[in-house]
């Protein structure tokens, strides 16, 4: 394992240890086509922040925890909800 992603793993690990639980995957939409959908995808999930050069990197996390994360990964001007028809199916 790189140094980097055994990093990363750490940092999501102790991360998770001190988040809230998150909703079930059954509060996801099965499929997202309205503002409605896109807010019950929001509100499921878990957002994390830590310091990284002189702003933060954000991440968030859907589903239980102790399984092996997916990272999905977005353009420089992206946003998480590029990634919104996916996350449900990659949560079950």
């Amino acid at each position: 394992m790189s140094t980097w992603r055994a990093g990363m793993r750490r940092l999501y690990d102790r991360r998770m240890k001190s988040a809230p639980s998150a909703p079930a995957a059954s509060a996801l939409p099965d499929q997202v086509r309205t503002a409605a959908d896109l807010e019950r995808v929001a509100h499921a999930a878990r957002r994390h922040e830590v310091p990284c050069g002189d702003g933060v990197m954000v991440w968030h996390t859907w589903g239980a925890s102790g399984g092996a994360p997916v990272v999905l990964l977005h353009g420089g001007s992206g946003s998480w909800n590029h990634w919104v028809r996916n996350i449900a199916a990659l949560v079950r």
